[in-house]
Parts: C-alpha cells; structure tokens; sequence
C-alpha cells in the first residue's frame, strides 16, 4: 500500500502455473478477472497480463495458447487500485 497525496495504491499479483504432463501438445484458453470499478473515484489499472487480451468493460481477461508437450507455461496477473484514502476498499 501506497499512500500519494489524496489516494492510496495497492497492488496485486498473481501467478498461475500450468504444467503439460501429456507426450503431445495442448491448445488451453485460461479466463481470469480484474476487478471492475462501478465509482469513478477508483481506478483499477492492469500492470502485467502475460499477453493476455482483456475486456475493458467487463475485466475478463483471456490467454489462448498451447503448451508443448512435457513444458510449464506460467501466466502473470499484477494490477493496481488507486483510490482516496479516506474511502474503504476490499480487495481480496
């Protein structure tokens, strides 16, 4: 948590591992979600997606790929929430 002249910023992140035990390879569409914002005081901003594409308007994010035979693929969600610092926000 930071604290910037009227706003707070927290950040998060997250990192998904996925692991392709089979002897071929795999096409695997994985959907995550960033928080979406209903009040214009607080701003939710992505930071790394790992090439994900992202839905502005709902938050869905979508990683469409394929996973070589034996490999780990790893998938990086970060954003960050800025808000006033009087406000209370529940981010997990």
């Amino acid at each position: 948590v930071r604290t910037i002249g009227l706003n707070r910023i927290d950040t998060r992140s997250f990192k998904i591992n996925i692991r392709n035990n089979k002897s071929s390879e795999i096409n695997i569409v994985l959907y995550d979600q960033l928080p979406v914002s209903q009040n214009k005081d607080i701003e939710v901003e992505a930071t790394e997606l790992s090439g994900a594409s992202v839905n502005k308007i709902s938050g869905e994010i979508k990683w469409d790929t394929v996973i070589p035979a034996g490999s780990t693929r790893e998938f990086i969600l970060s954003y960050t929430v800025k808000y006033p610092k009087n406000k209370k926000v529940i981010l997990e």
